[in-house]
């Protein structure tokens, strides 16, 4: 696989969708797709994302993760399960010590061009760092940054 890398700018800027306000985070591609995530915090404080195909609502991080938590997206897709804590995720930029992995295992064809499974890293302070399939690293987080 070519270089697989992504930044991703948290943008000042918010989305309303459904009387909600959801912060923006623009991810740009090694190969040049650009991507706008849209997520908020909840009433209960977990993390939640806006899946602009289905334009439902799935939790992309819960308030307090524990080890083999699962859960389905909104439009039942994708299942989510906490795989491990404390892991390392070790890129060619960087190595990122006590991250949550996420399994996410697609559930329908939804999605047929992307893996069955993806391992997704998460850092404290960060967010999602990239991510691995049975076959290794597929996407890491380049660079960071507020704007």
């Amino acid at each position: 696989m070519p270089d697989a890398t992504y930044t991703r700018q948290v943008l000042k800027t918010t989305h309303r969708f459904d009387g909600k306000d959801y912060f923006q985070m623009k991810t740009k591609y090694s190969w040049g797709e650009v991507v706008i995530d849209y997520v908020r915090i909840d009433n209960e404080g977990n993390e939640v994302y806006l899946d602009t195909k289905s334009l439902t609502e799935t939790i992309n991080l819960p308030k307090k993760a524990e080890l083999g938590q699962s859960w389905t997206s909104t439009d039942g897709a994708w299942r989510y399960e906490v795989f491990a804590l404390g892991a390392t995720f070790i890129t060619p930029k960087d190595t990122y010590e006590n991250c949550l992995v996420i399994k996410a295992e697609q559930q329908t064809a939804r999605d047929e061009d992307k893996h069955q499974i993806y391992y997704n890293y998460r850092a404290d302070g960060i967010g999602y760092i990239g991510s691995k399939t049975e076959n290794g690293i597929i996407s890491f987080l380049n660079k960071y940054k507020l704007k």
